[in-house]
């Protein structure tokens, strides 16, 4: 198959269906298969909609911001006084949301000691893992 060029599929939907399609595609300027891949994407966005349930938007967006901007000012500025400040956040994490920051730390101290680009990978996916943490934490309260 060739790169950017579209494999063609046909589905069957009801007449009634089609009309609407028609009809909406015609209203909009678009082709009926741009209507179809509108609504599937506008479907799956409402599916993964999870964050209606978090009980405190405000508290895990916070958490998840001041981690992360202490993991960037270590990545940009690795210093004893910046991971200090990520140390000190990983701690408060831990002991205010239950969340294991200790990976985490351990990938900070390595990285301050030899900032080297594998370090800074290491730090990234653990500082994925612990963002996630987070979030998971908020929308299972």
């Amino acid at each position: 198959m060739e790169s950017g060029k579209i494999r063609w599929k046909w589905i069957r939907v009801p007449e009634e269906l089609h009309a609407h399609l028609a009809t909406v595609a015609r209203s909009e300027k678009i082709a009926i298969w741009k209507v179809i891949e509108r609504g599937v994407s506008f479907w799956e966005t409402a599916r993964r909609e999870k964050f209606r349930e978090v009980s405190d938007f405000s508290r895990l967006t916070w958490y998840v911001y001041k981690f992360s901007a202490s993991v960037g000012e270590l990545r940009g500025n690795p210093t004893d006084e910046n991971l200090r400040h990520l140390i000190r956040t990983c701690q408060q994490i831990a002991k205010r949301l239950g969340v294991d920051t200790s990976k985490v730390a351990l990938a900070a101290e390595q990285y301050v000691k030899r900032p080297t680009r594998k370090g800074r990978m290491l730090l990234n996916d653990t500082a994925k893992e612990v963002v996630a943490q987070i979030i998971l934490k908020f929308t299972r309260e």
